[in-house]
């Protein structure tokens, strides 16, 4: 398998980060590669190739065409759960909530509203949840709509995660 299937995604991850592929592959690949890192972590490939990954992930939270930094929003928990043990990748994506949820783009905010349920999951509390805790409170205080409807969507979810271990 290492041999000749995970060079051909990490090529595929190389190629749908340049502009002139077709615009749905590249959405595509950005909503598939967390369960794409989540399968390879269990033949413990995720650390060898982490810098490939977060390479993409840089790339496609960066992408201005429609949809693609939406999508690799929508895989943040993924990543978080995949790199859970490398401390330093860890924090860099649990920050990436508080990084994004003050973007002017609401559909950037809501990706982040769908998923923040997850990232509460994976991050311990120890008196504060720190930037997670920071985005949640950001994200519930944002004024649209659409961010509103996605954090409703998973509002129990959040209850729970977020009151997991704190003293209420």
């Amino acid at each position: 398998m290492e041999a000749h299937l995970v060079p051909s995604i990490l090529e595929v991850l190389v190629q749908v980060s340049d502009p002139v592929i077709e615009d749905q592959i590249r959405v595509d690949m950005a909503r598939l590669v967390g369960p794409l890192l989540d399968e390879l972590s269990r033949y413990g490939f995720d650390k060898k190739y982490a810098d490939n990954f977060i390479g993409f992930y840089n790339v496609a939270v960066k992408d201005k065409l429609q949809g693609m930094q939406e999508e690799i929003i929508k895989n943040l928990p993924c990543f978080m759960f995949v790199f859970n043990g490398h401390s330093e990748h860890f924090e860099y994506f649990k920050d990436q909530y508080l990084e994004h949820c003050t973007s002017p783009n609401v559909a950037i905010k809501a990706s982040l509203a769908l998923s923040i349920h997850e990232a509460l999951k994976l991050v311990p509390y120890t008196g504060s949840l720190g930037s997670i805790e920071n985005a949640l409170y950001s994200l519930l205080e944002d004024p649209s709509r659409e961010v509103q409807q996605a954090l409703c969507q998973h509002l129990n979810k959040i209850i729970s995660n977020f009151a997991k271990d704190t003293d209420l």
